[in-house]
This record gives C-alpha cells, sequence and structure tokens, in this order.
C-alpha cells in the first residue's frame, strides 16, 4: 500500500482527487453506475490541461515533472 501511495503521490493533483472520488463513490456502486462515474472522473482529470503538457515535456526531455494542479 506505501508503494502505491508513493507512486500516486508523483501524479498530478486534480488526477489524485478525481481518483479518489471515483474510488470512493464506486465501492458500493453496480457496475454499470461504476463505470460510468469512472468515464466521468476520467473527463475531469483530462482537463488539466498544463499538467498534461509538462507531463509530456517532462517525459521527452527525461526529467520528474512538476505539476501545477492546473
Amino acid at each position: 500500500a506505501v508503494k502505491v501511495a508513493e507512486e500516486m503521490a508523483q501524479w498530478p493533483p486534480l488526477v489524485v482527487r478525481m481518483a479518489k472520488k471515483v474510488l470512493q463513490h464506486n465501492f458500493e456502486a453496480p457496475l454499470d453506475e461504476a463505470l460510468k462515474y469512472e468515464s466521468w472522473g476520467l473527463s475531469i482529470a483530462r482537463r488539466a490541461t498544463n499538467d498534461a503538457r509538462e507531463s509530456f515535456l517532462a517525459f521527452s526531455e527525461k526529467r520528474k515533472p512538476t505539476y501545477t494542479g492546473t
């Protein structure tokens, strides 16, 4: 669990917030509802365009990304 948490700490802030929200919602949700909610969460997480750009640049420049949550 600690290893997963350490990996998640490297993710963009908006992605972490949405992952937490989706997991909490889907814990007891029926499968069809859970899949819709997960799709919604992914669409929200992709709106952090600056973090998406930073992720691409950091990968191409072989460095660790610095996320802003925007």
